[in-house]
């Protein structure tokens, strides 16, 4: 599977994915930040690259980069529908 060039292909999705979902999503999330737009920034970037140096070190655990890939989709979906009762509630940044 993975000395396909379909993987190759997929992979370039997932990458042009990541590469036009992370600014617009940080971008909106960090709408009403402005005065804290750098700090917030830098914690979210610092969050995003140790979440992808986990991914890929179980991936270079496992030797299997598409099971790693789907395990962490599968995780991502469960999370985004657990209920809100269970959610970390937002909170206001001292405002």
């Amino acid at each position: 599977m993975q000395d396909s060039v379909l993987f190759v292909l997929a992979m370039l999705l997932v990458v042009l994915a990541f590469g036009m979902a992370i600014p617009n999503i940080l971008g909106s999330a960090l709408s009403n930040y402005g005065d804290r737009l750098g700090t917030a920034g830098a914690l979210f970037g610092l969050l995003y690259y140790l979440l992808m140096g986990v991914g890929m070190l179980l991936a270079a655990w496992s030797q299997a980069l598409g099971l790693t890939l789907l395990a962490c989709g599968v995780l991502g979906l469960l999370l985004a529908l657990m209920p809100r009762e269970y959610r970390v509630p937002a909170t206001t940044c001292g405002t």
